[in-house]
């Protein structure tokens, strides 16, 4: 479960124009709390209940002319595992340099803010924040125990409910999975545009973007052009996002929908714009269904563990070598290009994983298997 971080706060509209003085490796620091810290030095300090995670903020009023002050502060702080330190801009603009070496050995970022921003805004921002991700953490934990194979139909059926009381009988899924430098904001504005229709539901799942479309009648043509222009939205909202697209399902098998549509972006090829169809995919969509099973994971054992073997006693790549060949369609000067090591290399590469592995009797038994661990491996992980 993600919990909001130092670095996600700073990105709030009220951080606009802070300043980092300190800290900078304490930037993914969890937040739990915040406190206020502007009091004079007291016996009565080590009485007062401070937790770690704590962000304080402070104007510094006692430190503006008392570098022992300061000290004293942060070192307090640092002792209670404090998660940052906001400092209003008002009697200072930076720290001594002690402190700032303090700081930046203990990870504890310090910021300093404009002294005409209320706390009131910045205490209410960050807790906006944190609402905000726990409400996000409580939809992918309902999303992931519908993908789960160990829960039960009433189960799925109450949290599709939840999720979406206006669902109706016929549902598609398409997942996004975006570049990692889009804005926070942008995603929610395609999510607030797709939810307009109620009969809708998406939100941010599994480092993407999951869109639930359901509709009366799976036959009908506007349902094939509703997806196609939910599809072409997303495009256009994130033209280099990879769009998976899952075959039609009843709403009760929304799970399996959901795995289609996370399927198809790495078992497939996008088109021009970005759309790859589960109903377009191979020898994946029968993988989907095995996943787990003990057959499978035989096979998968048997294909890895040696790989994994050789690349721990060797300190070699050997398992990702085969994963990137297999991603660049056995290709390889691509494989050795998104490597940046010699073709030569790979090559002497897959050489020794046909050493390895009991893939068969023929180049091609290897090269279907290392495609289909390959495959398998994506899935594991997701």
């Amino acid at each position: 479960m993600k919990k909001i971080t130092v670095s996600d706060i700073l990105n709030l509209d009220i951080f606009s124009g802070y300043r980092l003085v300190a800290g900078k490796s304490g930037l993914l620091n969890e937040i739990h709390y915040i406190n206020i810290y502007d009091n004079p030095i007291s016996e009565i300090d080590t009485d007062i209940q401070l937790f770690p995670g704590d962000v304080y903020l402070t104007f510094f009023y006692y430190g503006k002319d008392d570098t022992s002050y300061i000290m004293h502060t942060l070192d307090y702080l640092i002792s209670q595992k404090g998660a940052a330190l906001i400092v209003f801009d008002e009697y200072m603009n930076t720290l001594p340099k002690d402190a700032i070496a303090l700081c930046d050995a203990a990870g504890l970022p310090v910021i300093f803010l404009n002294c005409r921003t209320p706390y009131s805004l910045v205490i209410a921002s960050i807790v906006e924040c944190k609402i905000a991700m726990e409400q996000k953490n409580t939809l992918e934990e309902k999303l992931e125990t519908i993908v789960s194979r160990n829960s039960s139909a009433d189960e799925k059926h109450h949290l599709l409910r939840e999720l979406n009381p206006s669902f109706q009988q016929n549902i598609t899924a398409l997942f996004a999975q975006t570049e990692a430098d889009v804005l926070p904001s942008d995603i929610v504005n395609l999510i607030s545009i797709i939810i307009r229709d109620l009969r809708n539901f998406a939100a941010e799942f599994r480092g993407g973007i999951l869109f639930l479309l359901s509709y009366p009648d799976s036959r009908n043509d506007t349902a094939a052009k509703t997806i196609q222009h939910t599809a072409d939205q997303i495009h256009t909202a994130f033209p280099g996002a990879r769009i998976g697209v899952s075959n039609p399902h009843k709403l009760d098998d929304a799970g399996r929908a959901i795995s289609e549509s996370l399927l198809c972006i790495t078992a497939g090829k996008p088109d021009a714009a970005g759309r790859i169809d589960y109903s377009e995919l191979g020898v994946a969509r029968i993988l989907v269904d095995f996943l787990g099973s003990p057959a499978l994971e035989e096979f998968y054992n048997d294909i890895t563990l040696p790989i994994q073997k050789s690349d721990a006693q060797n300190n070699t790549c050997l398992f990702d070598t085969m994963r990137i060949f297999a991603e660049y369609e056995m290709d390889y000067k691509k494989t050795a290009e998104a490597m940046f090591v010699h073709e030569n290399t790979i090559r002497y590469r897959i050489s020794k994983l046909k050493e390895l592995i009991p893939y068969g009797k023929s180049d091609m038994d290897f090269l279907e298997t290392i495609s289909i661990i390959s495959k398998i491996h994506y899935m594991k992980q997701r």
